[in-house]
Protein backbone atom coordinates (compact mmCIF):
# COMPACT_ATOMS: atom_id res chain seq x y z
CA UNK A 1 0.00 0.00 0.00
CA UNK A 2 1.58 3.61 -0.63
CA UNK A 3 0.83 6.48 1.46
CA UNK A 4 -1.19 8.91 0.12
CA UNK A 5 -1.45 12.25 1.29
CA UNK A 6 -2.07 12.85 5.09
CA UNK A 7 -5.99 13.63 5.41
CA UNK A 8 -6.71 16.81 6.51
CA UNK A 9 -8.19 17.15 10.02
CA UNK A 10 -8.27 19.73 13.28
CA UNK A 11 -7.91 18.68 16.53
CA UNK A 12 -9.23 20.82 19.52
CA UNK A 13 -10.16 20.74 22.99
CA UNK A 14 -13.86 19.38 23.25
CA UNK A 15 -16.72 21.44 23.95
CA UNK A 16 -20.45 20.51 24.75
CA UNK A 17 -21.71 20.14 21.25
CA UNK A 18 -18.85 17.94 20.63
CA UNK A 19 -20.69 15.81 23.36
CA UNK A 20 -23.53 15.58 21.39
CA UNK A 21 -22.05 15.15 18.01
CA UNK A 22 -20.02 11.51 19.32
CA UNK A 23 -23.13 10.48 20.89
CA UNK A 24 -24.55 10.64 17.62
CA UNK A 25 -21.48 8.94 16.07
CA UNK A 26 -21.15 6.17 18.08
CA UNK A 27 -24.74 4.91 18.44
CA UNK A 28 -24.51 2.20 17.07
CA UNK A 29 -23.41 -1.56 18.51
CA UNK A 30 -20.44 -1.75 16.22
CA UNK A 31 -18.72 1.29 17.00
CA UNK A 32 -18.86 0.36 20.48
CA UNK A 33 -18.38 -3.64 20.27
CA UNK A 34 -14.85 -2.95 21.56
CA UNK A 35 -15.25 -0.44 23.93
CA UNK A 36 -18.19 -1.68 26.16
CA UNK A 37 -19.35 -5.11 24.51
CA UNK A 38 -21.78 -3.25 21.87
CA UNK A 39 -23.42 -0.82 24.92
CA UNK A 40 -24.10 2.02 23.94
CA UNK A 41 -23.04 4.94 26.15
CA UNK A 42 -25.63 7.86 27.04
CA UNK A 43 -25.03 12.13 26.26
CA UNK A 44 -24.37 12.74 29.71
CA UNK A 45 -21.38 10.06 29.52
CA UNK A 46 -19.81 11.90 26.75
CA UNK A 47 -20.29 15.40 28.19
CA UNK A 48 -18.63 14.32 31.32
CA UNK A 49 -15.85 13.05 28.88
CA UNK A 50 -15.51 15.97 27.11
CA UNK A 51 -15.80 18.20 30.32
CA UNK A 52 -12.90 16.73 31.68
CA UNK A 53 -10.57 17.31 29.03
CA UNK A 54 -10.05 20.87 29.57
CA UNK A 55 -9.07 20.02 33.14
CA UNK A 56 -6.76 16.98 31.45
CA UNK A 57 -5.50 19.90 28.59
CA UNK A 58 -4.79 22.50 31.49
CA UNK A 59 -2.61 19.48 33.42
CA UNK A 60 -0.59 17.93 30.97
CA UNK A 61 -0.64 20.20 27.81
CA UNK A 62 -2.72 17.67 25.50
CA UNK A 63 -6.65 15.62 26.54
CA UNK A 64 -8.82 13.40 24.38
CA UNK A 65 -9.49 16.13 21.00
CA UNK A 66 -12.84 16.58 19.20
CA UNK A 67 -11.15 15.17 15.85
CA UNK A 68 -12.63 17.44 13.25
CA UNK A 69 -12.54 17.40 9.46
CA UNK A 70 -13.22 19.29 6.75
CA UNK A 71 -16.85 19.57 5.74
CA UNK A 72 -18.81 17.76 3.93
CA UNK A 73 -17.66 14.76 4.22
CA UNK A 74 -20.71 12.06 4.76
CA UNK A 75 -24.24 13.27 4.32
CA UNK A 76 -26.38 13.78 7.64
CA UNK A 77 -22.74 14.26 9.67
CA UNK A 78 -23.60 16.40 12.51
CA UNK A 79 -21.63 20.52 11.45
CA UNK A 80 -19.49 21.97 13.87
CA UNK A 81 -20.52 25.15 13.03
CA UNK A 82 -17.08 26.22 11.95
CA UNK A 83 -17.03 24.72 8.53
CA UNK A 84 -15.78 21.37 9.56
CA UNK A 85 -17.51 18.02 11.33
CA UNK A 86 -16.83 16.46 13.83
CA UNK A 87 -15.86 12.63 13.11
CA UNK A 88 -14.11 11.11 16.55
CA UNK A 89 -12.16 11.90 19.23
CA UNK A 90 -8.14 11.12 19.32
CA UNK A 91 -6.17 12.06 22.35
CA UNK A 92 -4.82 11.53 25.42
CA UNK A 93 -6.24 11.42 29.32
CA UNK A 94 -5.73 9.49 32.55
CA UNK A 95 -6.34 5.54 32.51
CA UNK A 96 -9.80 5.71 34.65
CA UNK A 97 -9.61 2.15 36.01
CA UNK A 98 -8.12 0.37 38.77
CA UNK A 99 -6.60 -2.29 36.59
CA UNK A 100 -3.90 -1.95 33.49
CA UNK A 101 -1.64 0.91 33.45
CA UNK A 102 -2.87 2.75 36.42
CA UNK A 103 -1.55 5.89 37.06
CA UNK A 104 -0.29 6.83 33.36
CA UNK A 105 -2.03 8.28 30.28
CA UNK A 106 -3.69 6.51 27.48
CA UNK A 107 -3.67 7.30 23.87
CA UNK A 108 -7.07 6.22 22.78
CA UNK A 109 -9.55 6.64 19.30
CA UNK A 110 -12.88 6.37 18.11
CA UNK A 111 -14.52 7.40 15.01
CA UNK A 112 -17.37 7.25 13.73
CA UNK A 113 -18.42 5.01 10.46
CA UNK A 114 -18.31 7.42 7.96
CA UNK A 115 -14.54 8.53 8.93
CA UNK A 116 -12.88 4.85 8.70
CA UNK A 117 -10.42 3.66 6.43
CA UNK A 118 -9.11 6.61 5.40
CA UNK A 119 -5.58 7.06 7.98
CA UNK A 120 -7.47 9.90 9.82
CA UNK A 121 -6.96 8.44 13.15
CA UNK A 122 -3.10 7.28 12.62
CA UNK A 123 -2.40 10.70 11.24
CA UNK A 124 -4.28 12.41 14.06
CA UNK A 125 -2.53 10.00 16.61
CA UNK A 126 0.82 11.15 14.90
CA UNK A 127 -0.30 14.53 16.11
CA UNK A 128 -1.24 13.61 19.41
CA UNK A 129 1.62 11.86 20.16
CA UNK A 130 4.03 14.66 18.80
CA UNK A 131 1.77 17.03 20.82
CA UNK A 132 2.73 15.03 24.02
CA UNK A 133 5.95 14.85 23.59
CA UNK A 134 6.65 18.46 23.28
CA UNK A 135 4.64 19.23 26.56
CA UNK A 136 7.07 16.58 28.15
CA UNK A 137 3.78 14.35 28.80
CA UNK A 138 5.60 10.69 28.98
CA UNK A 139 4.69 8.17 26.52
CA UNK A 140 1.34 7.07 26.56
CA UNK A 141 -0.17 3.60 26.58
CA UNK A 142 -2.84 2.47 23.75
CA UNK A 143 -5.57 0.12 25.66
CA UNK A 144 -6.87 -2.83 22.69
CA UNK A 145 -8.83 -5.43 22.94
CA UNK A 146 -7.27 -8.06 21.01
CA UNK A 147 -9.87 -8.73 18.66
CA UNK A 148 -9.50 -5.56 17.72
CA UNK A 149 -7.54 -5.86 14.18
CA UNK A 150 -8.43 -2.12 13.15
CA UNK A 151 -6.66 -0.68 16.64
CA UNK A 152 -4.20 -2.77 16.40
CA UNK A 153 -3.01 -2.07 13.07
CA UNK A 154 -2.98 1.85 14.33
CA UNK A 155 -0.80 1.44 16.76
CA UNK A 156 1.52 -0.83 14.77
CA UNK A 157 1.53 2.17 12.53
CA UNK A 158 2.50 4.78 15.08
CA UNK A 159 5.38 2.47 15.86
CA UNK A 160 3.96 1.11 19.05
CA UNK A 161 3.91 -2.57 20.47
CA UNK A 162 1.98 -5.12 22.42
CA UNK A 163 3.78 -5.43 25.85
CA UNK A 164 1.53 -6.01 28.43
CA UNK A 165 -1.62 -8.01 28.68
CA UNK A 166 -4.82 -8.36 30.66
CA UNK A 167 -7.39 -10.45 31.24
CA UNK A 168 -10.76 -8.00 32.33
CA UNK A 169 -14.24 -7.66 31.59
CA UNK A 170 -13.83 -11.02 29.81
CA UNK A 171 -11.69 -9.95 26.88
CA UNK A 172 -7.80 -10.06 26.25
CA UNK A 173 -6.53 -6.91 26.40
CA UNK A 174 -2.98 -5.30 25.75
CA UNK A 175 -1.21 -2.31 26.30
CA UNK A 176 0.72 -1.31 23.43
CA UNK A 177 3.53 0.91 24.11
CA UNK A 178 6.35 3.03 21.45
CA UNK A 179 10.33 1.75 22.05
CA UNK A 180 11.65 3.28 25.23
CA UNK A 181 14.52 4.54 22.44
CA UNK A 182 11.68 6.14 20.13
CA UNK A 183 12.57 9.88 20.16
CA UNK A 184 9.89 10.41 16.91
CA UNK A 185 6.61 8.00 16.29
CA UNK A 186 5.92 6.84 13.32
CA UNK A 187 6.94 4.64 10.02
CA UNK A 188 9.77 6.94 9.54
CA UNK A 189 11.27 6.54 13.11
CA UNK A 190 11.35 2.50 12.72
Amino acid sequence: MTAGPAPAFALRVPTPDDALAWSRLFDDEETMRYVTGGERQTLEQYRRVATEQEAVHERYGVCRYALVVPAPVAPGSPDTGGGGEVAGFVGVSPWPREWGPVGELEIGWRLGPAYRGRGLVTAAALEVLRRARDAGVPDPVAIIRRDNAASRRVAERLGMSAVDTWHELGWVIDGWRLPASAGDVGPSAQ
